[in-house]
C-alpha cells in the first residue's frame, strides 16, 4: 500500500511557523547527517552503485549515517536488475519449448523477465524512500545551508523568503 495523505510537514518548518503540532514531535529521531559506512557484504559491482548513490544523496542533503543497509540493499537490487536486463537484451524475453518430435509445444518467458518486474517494484519503493524520483523529491524538505549574501538586493530577498 502506498503512502496515505499529504506528506508530513518537516519539523524545522513547524518550528519556524510556531506551530502547536511541534509539541507532538518531541520524540522524532534525528539521524547523523554523515555518510554511512559501506556494508562489507556489497560486491564490487554493488560498490560502484554505492559510490554513485551516496554521492548524489549527499549532494541532495538527504543522506544519513543510519541509511547504510537500506542503501546497500538498493545497490544490490540495482545490480541484480541490470544483470537480468542484460540477459533479456541478449536473448529476448521468451523461448520456445518443443516436444520430442521438434514441434512447438509452447512459448515461455525466461525467469529473468519476472526478476526484472520484481526488481522494478522493489527499486521504485527504495527510490521513493530516498527521494530519487521527481515526485518523491517534491515531498522531501531538507535544511539548505545559508549562503552569505553580498548585495543589499540579495539580503532583502533572503529576508523576504524567511
Amino acid at each position: 500500500m502506498g503512502l496515505r495523505g499529504p506528506a508530513p510537514t518537516p519539523t524545522a518548518l513547524l518550528e519556524l511557523r510556531g506551530s502547536k503540532e511541534l509539541y507532538n514531535r518531541k520524540a522524532e529521531p534525528k539521524p547523523s547527517a554523515e555518510k554511512p559506512v559501506k556494508p562489507k557484504w556489497l560486491t564490487k559491482d554493488d560498490a560502484k552503485v554505492w559510490r554513485q548513490v551516496t554521492d548524489e544523496l549527499a549532494r541532495m542533503g538527504t543522506l544519513a549515517r543510519s541509511d547504510g543497509n537500506a542503501i546497500g540493499r538498493y545497490c544490490s537490487l540495482v545490480v541484480e536488475w541490470a544483470t537480468a536486463h542484460a540477459f533479456v537484451n541478449k536473448l529476448g524475453q521468451s523461448f520456445i519449448v518443443q516436444d520430442s518430435q521438434g514441434k512447438v509445444k509452447e512459448v515461455r518467458l525466461y525467469p529473468q523477465v519476472a526478476v526484472i518486474v520484481k526488481m522494478n517494484a522493489a527499486l521504485l519503493a527504495l527510490e521513493r524512500e530516498f527521494g530519487l524520483t521527481p515526485a518523491s523529491r517534491a515531498r522531501i524538505q531538507v535544511n539548505v545551508p545559508e549562503r552569505k549574501t553580498d548585495s543589499i538586493k540579495e539580503k532583502f530577498l533572503a529576508a523576504m523568503r524567511n
